[in-house]
């Protein structure tokens, strides 16, 4: 049987919503000819999309897939810049380059920008860092006084 889902107002949490849930018990109890097989639980909208997914564990989520994208990203440009390329390896290799000369050239380059990248993404994200560290109020408890 097909979930049903309702909707209710922005201000109605899930502990009204679970003083509802008996009523809409009963009314699908009046019908058990058209209701047997139906079930009724209050779940947030999160819940049912995300399912057991913590609000950490979404996140990280996000970010494995933002990086895929970017991955993607990054080889698509890799070879745009490879295929505009072509006409010079191809001179180099008339011009008598080996194979693994212009592999090696073409490795190093790719290196190069890959450190680059890092090390401007090391210097973001420790800016992003400080910089999230820098909203969290005063005394606002920290990780560690929960696990003490």
């Amino acid at each position: 049987m097909p979930d049903r889902v309702a909707r209710t107002w922005a201000s109605i949490w899930s502990r009204c919503a679970w003083t509802y849930a008996p009523r809409v018990c009963q009314i699908l109890i009046t019908r058990p000819e058209t209701n047997r097989n139906v079930r009724a639980r209050v779940q947030s909208i999160n819940e049912r999309i995300l399912g057991d997914l913590s609000g950490w564990e979404a996140f990280i989520v996000a970010g494995i897939i933002a990086i895929l994208v970017a991955a993607a990203n990054v080889a698509n440009l890799m070879l745009a810049r490879s295929m505009h390329r072509a006409p010079e390896i191809a001179i180099r290799t008339s011009l008598g380059a080996s194979r693994v000369r212009i592999v090696r050239q073409l490795l190093v380059e790719a290196a190069i920008i890959a450190a680059a990248g890092a090390v401007f993404g090391a210097l973001f994200s420790k800016a992003g860092v400080v910089l999230m560290q820098s909203a969290i109020p005063e005394g606002t408890r920290t990780a560690e006084a929960y696990t003490r």
